[in-house]
């Protein structure tokens, strides 16, 4: 009888091969901020430089700004953060980019061939 780690792990390996991880991260990123207030003043900080005592850091309000963005306020959010709107885009085109290479990759394995 296997043992749970080795059944988890086989399983991991297997939802791995059918899924593409980064697609999946990436689209995590973008939906991520639907679920943040902007307006909480939490003292609870993801973000490892402000853990490790470090004052600045280049990504520092990006979720705050993606929320504020995602809800409308679009000054807010450039206010907070001026990246963010890029950020979307860029991720957004690289979603994109990832679910085309995924069909292109799911059609090569069924046999389809366009053209």
């Amino acid at each position: 009888m296997k043992s749970g780690a080795l059944r988890v792990g086989k399983v991991i390996r297997i939802f791995a091969g059918k899924v593409n991880l980064e697609l999946l991260a990436w689209c995590g990123v973008l939906v991520a901020p639907l679920f943040v207030n902007p307006n909480d003043a939490s003292p609870v900080s993801f973000c490892l430089f402000h853990n490790l005592g470090i004052d600045y850091c280049p990504g520092c309000g990006l979720g705050r700004a993606l929320a504020l963005l995602y809800r409308g306020d679009l000054i807010s959010s450039f206010m907070t953060h001026p990246l963010a709107i890029f950020f979307v885009l860029i991720t957004g085109f690289r979603i994109i980019t990832l679910v085309g290479k995924s069909v292109e990759n799911f059609n090569q394995r069924i046999g389809v061939s366009h053209g």
